[in-house]
């Protein structure tokens, strides 16, 4: 079970707070974080939609990539560990259009191993259809 507020939440968001293209550029907001699950949400505004009025994929993609590293990392935040998690190969099933309002990511693992982890993030929208999947891979880096 992971966190949903108090001093552990704002840590995490504290440290993820350097993924500045996510955090700013994007708008991504982390809503839950912990070692199996972790939750974020993207309002969506102008600067998410492509030439067709749609959410671009690549605002999709980085809400997976952001989620999907807060989970890989997560153990090592909340130990102030200088271990890190690093992005391998991801793969993105875009299933359909998001339009506007809110979208909300959920990252899980699929195998945790111990230099090597595989995850899974759901991109869902505001009327709960499923936009997209994402099938990232991490391997472990070590100072």
């Amino acid at each position: 079970m992971g966190v949903t507020g108090g001093e552990s939440l704002e840590h995490v968001r504290r440290v993820m707070a350097g993924d500045r293209y996510a955090v700013e550029a994007t708008g991504i907001e982390l809503l839950s974080a912990g070692r199996d699950e972790v939750r974020c949400r993207l309002l969506v505004d102008d600067r998410h939609r492509n030439v067709r009025g749609v959410v671009m994929g690549g605002a999709l993609f980085t809400m997976a990539d952001y989620g999907a590293a807060v989970l890989a990392n997560y153990d090592g935040i909340v130990a102030d560990s200088h271990i890190a998690w690093v992005t391998v190969s991801s793969e993105i099933h875009f299933l359909t259009a998001a339009n506007d309002g809110e979208l909300q990511s959920q990252s899980i693992f699929v195998r945790r191993g111990r230099r090597m982890v595989v995850m899974q993030t759901d991109i869902t929208d505001s009327r709960q259809r499923h936009v997209a999947r994402i099938i990232t891979t991490s391997t472990l880096v070590e100072p």
